[in-house]
């Protein structure tokens, strides 16, 4: 129901009170004639005149005090009438904090928050199917909006920068240092030398080995004599590099091994401590960074990622809603047998009112003034008489009641205390 509808229900059942008091007003008035028209015949006439005599002034003093609050009675201005539209402003203060000190108060708020235990709720309403469900249809229908809406360049450019940046912000040489020393802690590294070894001794055994040490023997042997023994030299270079290969790989203390150990020792101590070394490594960091095939991965990140979602939330129940479904329900299941995290979430969302209250709350007693200060005094009439119109008729209909009952009470006494 909206507001033209239900200020339209509202003005209908004032009106419809009214008449049932203004209605009651006439009948007594009716009465009163009519008793006043047979008082001598039975003494009874009297009771009934002096009830209606009664109900009548109380109607009337009660129609006096209803219709003062908002106008003046018979358009008369008679003194301290048409309360509401004439203290419209005091009205409108003075609500403002009436509101703030006795509703917008940090121990009030507080105390709702605990009797009503939100994180209770929110771990009833979570683990709950439907509800888990319509946050995954929920984000899947967000993160289509947004993807629609988003530009891609400035992402990419802004994931592109901030990856570039926060690598750059990183100081390699003491992490590789210390990672590079557990290795070698776990004898790790020498997974790298057996690899290396390997990969010399298939090189070796492969056909174009004794070629390719031929070639490298005419760079150095530029010498026509010795040129003639260049097919025996790279034979005799090849076989003893394949015994080197496989002694030190089958060898743990092998001399070569062993000066690999020494020089990978020597690295990681220098990388910790050599400021050359580790400024070389950071000219190399920079040197990748800045380098087009690497920004333009940077820049591939979030086209792959776009593309993979726009590809699951083109499906009817894409993944990424299933998932956030799953992840709500469990969620919600595990909050709801976990009492203190419950506590801590309460006591967390009590911790972020408390300050919030604390500062706002003078802004609630503004915003009625300023809400009540931007209507009419016409507008604000009408607006309590259509809030509170209604019961007040009753006021006007109890009145009449009990000023019956008054003066035929008081008839009774005069008439007990005159006698027959």
């Amino acid at each position: 129901m909206n507001r033209e509808d239900r200020e339209d229900r509202q003005r209908a059942r004032l009106q419809a009170m009214r008449r049932v008091a203004t209605g009651l007003l006439v009948l007594m008035v009716g009465v009163f004639v009519l008793a006043r028209a047979h008082a001598g015949e039975h003494p009874a006439w009297g009771y009934l005149a002096a009830f209606a005599e009664a109900a009548m002034i109380g109607a009337v003093a009660d129609w006096f005090a209803v219709v003062a609050l908002f106008r003046h009675p018979l358009g008369i201005p008679v003194w301290h009438t048409a309360i509401i539209p004439t203290r419209k402003d005091e009205i409108a203060r003075t609500l403002g904090e009436f509101v703030e000190s006795h509703f917008v108060t940090v121990d009030a708020i507080v105390a709702r928050i605990r009797s009503h235990d939100p994180a209770a709720w929110l771990a009833r309403w979570l683990a709950q199917p439907p509800n888990a469900e319509r946050i995954g249809r929920w984000l899947s229908t967000a993160a289509r909006q947004i993807l629609a809406s988003v530009d891609d360049r400035p992402i990419r450019a802004l994931l592109r920068r901030s990856l570039t940046e926060r690598l750059a912000a990183c100081d390699l040489a003491a992490p590789v240092a210390r990672f590079g020393g557990e290795l070698v802690a776990e004898k790790r590294h020498h997974e790298l030398f057996d690899w290396a070894l390997r990969s010399t001794q298939d090189w070796l055994d492969s056909e174009g080995a004794e070629a390719t040490l031929g070639v490298a023997l005419d760079s150095v042997l530029d010498n026509r004599f010795l040129a003639l023994f260049k097919g025996s030299a790279a034979s005799r270079i090849r076989s003893g590099l394949k015994n080197l290969a496989e002694a030190a790989a089958n060898d743990p203390q092998h001399p070569l091994r062993l000066r690999y150990d020494a020089f990978v020792a020597e690295w990681l101590t220098r990388l910790g401590n050599d400021p050359e070394v580790s400024r070389r490594l950071k000219d190399f960091q920079s040197a990748t960074l800045d380098s087009p095939r690497l920004q333009s991965a940077f820049d591939g990140l979030w086209d792959e990622l776009r593309n993979g979602l726009d590809a699951d939330l083109s499906h009817q129940n894409p993944a990424i809603g299933r998932q956030a479904s799953r992840v709500a329900r469990e969620w919600g299941e595990s909050l709801a047998g976990d009492s203190d995290r419950r506590a801590r979430i309460n006591d967390a969302l009590v911790a972020a009112v408390i300050p919030l209250v604390a500062d706002n709350r003078g802004k609630v007693a503004a915003f009625i003034q300023a809400q009540i200060d931007a209507w009419s005094k016409e507008e604000m009439t009408q607006r309590m008489e259509l809030a509170v119109g209604r019961d007040l008729q009753f006021i006007r209909i109890n009145g009449t009641l009990v000023g019956g009952l008054v003066g035929l009470a008081l008839h009774f006494g005069v008439t007990l205390l005159q006698g027959p």
